[in-house]
Protein backbone atom coordinates (compact mmCIF):
# COMPACT_ATOMS: atom_id res chain seq x y z
CA UNK A 1 0.00 0.00 0.00
CA UNK A 2 1.32 3.18 -1.02
CA UNK A 3 -0.01 6.81 -1.14
CA UNK A 4 -1.69 9.40 1.55
CA UNK A 5 -3.50 7.55 4.55
CA UNK A 6 -6.22 9.68 6.45
CA UNK A 7 -6.86 8.65 10.36
CA UNK A 8 -6.61 9.11 13.67
CA UNK A 9 -3.41 7.76 15.81
CA UNK A 10 -4.39 5.25 18.36
CA UNK A 11 -1.23 4.23 19.53
CA UNK A 12 2.05 5.52 19.32
CA UNK A 13 5.19 3.54 20.66
CA UNK A 14 9.38 4.86 21.06
CA UNK A 15 11.09 2.50 18.89
CA UNK A 16 15.42 2.70 19.27
CA UNK A 17 16.83 5.53 20.45
CA UNK A 18 14.62 8.58 17.94
CA UNK A 19 12.18 6.42 16.04
CA UNK A 20 8.60 5.91 16.22
CA UNK A 21 5.89 3.54 15.50
CA UNK A 22 2.40 4.85 15.31
CA UNK A 23 -1.17 3.52 14.57
CA UNK A 24 -3.55 4.95 13.10
CA UNK A 25 -7.60 4.22 12.66
CA UNK A 26 -8.35 4.79 8.55
CA UNK A 27 -11.42 4.21 7.07
CA UNK A 28 -10.34 2.14 4.03
CA UNK A 29 -8.24 -0.12 6.02
CA UNK A 30 -9.21 -0.13 9.82
CA UNK A 31 -5.55 0.15 11.68
CA UNK A 32 -2.51 0.32 9.75
CA UNK A 33 1.30 0.79 11.11
CA UNK A 34 3.76 3.75 10.17
CA UNK A 35 7.05 3.81 10.71
CA UNK A 36 8.30 7.56 11.33
CA UNK A 37 12.04 7.78 11.22
CA UNK A 38 13.74 10.41 13.86
CA UNK A 39 10.12 11.45 14.71
CA UNK A 40 11.09 11.85 18.63
CA UNK A 41 13.83 14.39 17.80
CA UNK A 42 12.95 17.67 18.90
CA UNK A 43 13.53 18.95 15.32
CA UNK A 44 11.68 16.71 13.52
CA UNK A 45 9.14 17.44 11.04
CA UNK A 46 7.92 13.91 11.86
CA UNK A 47 7.08 15.10 15.75
CA UNK A 48 3.60 16.41 15.55
CA UNK A 49 2.77 13.79 12.92
CA UNK A 50 3.05 10.84 15.58
CA UNK A 51 1.27 12.73 18.86
CA UNK A 52 -1.60 10.45 20.43
CA UNK A 53 -5.13 11.16 18.91
CA UNK A 54 -4.32 13.46 16.50
CA UNK A 55 -6.23 13.48 12.95
CA UNK A 56 -3.37 13.08 10.39
CA UNK A 57 -2.80 12.90 6.59
CA UNK A 58 -0.03 10.70 5.97
CA UNK A 59 2.51 10.27 2.86
CA UNK A 60 3.75 6.94 3.13
CA UNK A 61 5.56 4.10 0.95
CA UNK A 62 5.30 0.25 1.82
CA UNK A 63 7.90 -1.88 4.13
CA UNK A 64 6.93 -5.08 4.54
CA UNK A 65 4.23 -4.97 7.11
CA UNK A 66 4.77 -1.05 7.79
CA UNK A 67 4.23 1.83 6.07
CA UNK A 68 7.21 3.93 6.28
CA UNK A 69 6.50 7.94 6.56
CA UNK A 70 7.59 10.30 3.89
CA UNK A 71 5.32 13.87 4.53
CA UNK A 72 1.84 14.57 6.16
CA UNK A 73 0.32 17.22 7.89
CA UNK A 74 -2.03 17.41 10.72
CA UNK A 75 -5.69 17.64 10.68
CA UNK A 76 -6.54 18.14 14.21
CA UNK A 77 -6.84 16.35 17.56
CA UNK A 78 -8.71 15.76 20.40
CA UNK A 79 -6.05 17.13 23.20
CA UNK A 80 -8.40 16.70 26.26
CA UNK A 81 -8.23 13.60 26.74
CA UNK A 82 -5.00 12.55 27.22
CA UNK A 83 -4.45 14.99 30.31
CA UNK A 84 -8.45 13.82 31.80
CA UNK A 85 -7.31 10.83 33.51
CA UNK A 86 -10.81 9.06 33.18
CA UNK A 87 -11.28 9.98 29.46
CA UNK A 88 -7.93 8.66 28.95
CA UNK A 89 -9.20 5.16 30.50
CA UNK A 90 -11.74 5.42 28.23
CA UNK A 91 -10.66 5.84 24.96
CA UNK A 92 -7.37 3.40 25.65
CA UNK A 93 -10.37 0.96 26.07
CA UNK A 94 -12.24 1.76 23.08
CA UNK A 95 -8.92 1.48 21.22
CA UNK A 96 -8.43 -1.74 22.30
CA UNK A 97 -11.76 -3.15 21.47
CA UNK A 98 -12.06 -1.44 18.33
CA UNK A 99 -8.57 -3.12 17.11
CA UNK A 100 -9.99 -6.36 17.59
CA UNK A 101 -13.30 -5.45 15.89
CA UNK A 102 -12.15 -3.74 12.97
CA UNK A 103 -9.56 -6.51 12.13
CA UNK A 104 -12.47 -9.11 10.77
CA UNK A 105 -15.02 -6.39 10.01
CA UNK A 106 -16.52 -5.29 6.62
CA UNK A 107 -17.68 -2.30 8.91
CA UNK A 108 -14.56 -0.47 9.02
CA UNK A 109 -15.80 2.92 7.47
CA UNK A 110 -18.43 3.01 9.98
CA UNK A 111 -16.36 1.78 12.79
CA UNK A 112 -14.40 4.50 12.03
CA UNK A 113 -17.01 7.23 11.36
CA UNK A 114 -18.38 5.80 15.25
CA UNK A 115 -14.64 6.29 16.77
CA UNK A 116 -14.03 9.79 15.29
CA UNK A 117 -17.75 11.26 16.19
CA UNK A 118 -17.12 9.59 20.03
CA UNK A 119 -13.45 10.61 20.04
CA UNK A 120 -14.60 14.31 19.42
CA UNK A 121 -17.75 14.07 22.13
CA UNK A 122 -15.22 12.44 24.69
CA UNK A 123 -13.46 15.40 23.94
CA UNK A 124 -15.92 17.62 24.85
CA UNK A 125 -17.44 16.13 27.85
CA UNK A 126 -17.63 18.34 31.00
CA UNK A 127 -17.03 15.38 33.27
CA UNK A 128 -16.95 12.04 34.18
CA UNK A 129 -20.77 11.43 33.68
CA UNK A 130 -20.99 12.83 30.44
CA UNK A 131 -17.79 10.96 29.16
CA UNK A 132 -19.60 7.73 30.51
CA UNK A 133 -22.83 8.45 28.45
CA UNK A 134 -20.57 9.07 25.34
CA UNK A 135 -18.47 5.63 26.32
CA UNK A 136 -22.09 3.56 26.70
CA UNK A 137 -23.27 5.19 23.09
CA UNK A 138 -20.17 4.48 21.92
CA UNK A 139 -20.43 0.71 22.37
CA UNK A 140 -23.92 -0.33 22.00
CA UNK A 141 -23.36 1.41 18.11
CA UNK A 142 -19.73 -0.41 17.97
CA UNK A 143 -22.38 -3.98 18.75
CA UNK A 144 -24.47 -3.22 16.51
CA UNK A 145 -21.78 -3.13 13.85
CA UNK A 146 -20.84 -6.22 14.77
CA UNK A 147 -23.85 -7.85 13.96
CA UNK A 148 -26.02 -8.16 17.41
CA UNK A 149 -29.40 -7.28 18.69
CA UNK A 150 -28.26 -5.08 21.91
CA UNK A 151 -31.80 -4.99 23.28
CA UNK A 152 -32.31 -8.71 23.15
CA UNK A 153 -28.67 -9.51 24.31
CA UNK A 154 -29.72 -6.25 27.27
CA UNK A 155 -33.40 -8.34 28.00
CA UNK A 156 -31.17 -11.69 28.81
CA UNK A 157 -29.15 -9.82 31.30
CA UNK A 158 -31.83 -8.27 32.61
CA UNK A 159 -30.17 -4.57 32.00
CA UNK A 160 -32.92 -2.51 31.71
CA UNK A 161 -31.06 0.75 31.78
CA UNK A 162 -29.34 -0.69 28.90
CA UNK A 163 -32.94 -1.64 27.34
CA UNK A 164 -34.13 2.04 28.09
CA UNK A 165 -31.12 3.89 26.65
CA UNK A 166 -31.63 1.73 23.02
CA UNK A 167 -35.25 2.81 23.53
CA UNK A 168 -33.71 6.39 23.63
CA UNK A 169 -31.19 6.34 20.70
CA UNK A 170 -33.99 4.49 18.98
CA UNK A 171 -34.63 6.22 15.46
CA UNK A 172 -31.49 8.25 15.82
CA UNK A 173 -29.19 8.96 13.50
CA UNK A 174 -25.50 7.39 14.87
CA UNK A 175 -24.43 11.35 14.03
CA UNK A 176 -27.17 13.10 15.47
CA UNK A 177 -26.80 10.45 19.10
CA UNK A 178 -22.50 10.77 19.11
CA UNK A 179 -22.67 14.91 19.09
CA UNK A 180 -25.50 15.03 22.10
CA UNK A 181 -23.76 15.21 25.03
CA UNK A 182 -26.48 15.09 27.47
CA UNK A 183 -25.77 12.79 30.82
CA UNK A 184 -28.09 9.38 29.99
CA UNK A 185 -29.46 8.39 33.31
CA UNK A 186 -28.39 4.58 34.35
CA UNK A 187 -25.36 5.00 32.19
CA UNK A 188 -23.17 3.21 34.98
CA UNK A 189 -25.69 0.47 34.87
CA UNK A 190 -25.87 0.11 31.12
CA UNK A 191 -22.01 0.21 30.63
CA UNK A 192 -22.24 -2.66 33.13
CA UNK A 193 -24.76 -4.95 31.29
CA UNK A 194 -22.67 -4.14 28.18
CA UNK A 195 -19.35 -5.09 29.88
CA UNK A 196 -21.12 -8.71 30.19
CA UNK A 197 -22.31 -8.95 26.91
CA UNK A 198 -18.68 -8.05 25.58
CA UNK A 199 -17.39 -10.31 27.80
CA UNK A 200 -19.84 -13.12 26.80
CA UNK A 201 -20.08 -12.38 23.19
CA UNK A 202 -16.97 -11.72 21.98
CA UNK A 203 -14.79 -12.45 24.55
CA UNK A 204 -13.78 -9.21 25.11
CA UNK A 205 -12.82 -7.00 28.71
CA UNK A 206 -14.25 -3.71 28.90
CA UNK A 207 -12.43 -1.53 31.57
CA UNK A 208 -13.88 0.06 34.92
CA UNK A 209 -15.58 2.96 33.92
CA UNK A 210 -14.65 5.08 36.63
CA UNK A 211 -11.02 5.41 37.51
CA UNK A 212 -11.59 5.87 41.37
CA UNK A 213 -12.98 2.18 40.75
CA UNK A 214 -9.53 0.96 39.60
CA UNK A 215 -8.08 -0.68 42.49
Amino acid sequence: MNGNITGLITSVKNNSDANRVIEVLTAEYGMVYVFASGARRLSSRFLPLTNLFTVVSLECTSNGNLLLLKDGKCLGGFRSIETDIDKLSMAADAVKNVRTISANSDAKSKIYALCMTYFELLDRCRDTYQAASATVKFYIYLLHYSGFNVTSYAAEYNGQELIEICRYLSGKKVSEAMTDNTTLDGAREAYDTLAHIYAAQLDMRLGKLFQNDFI
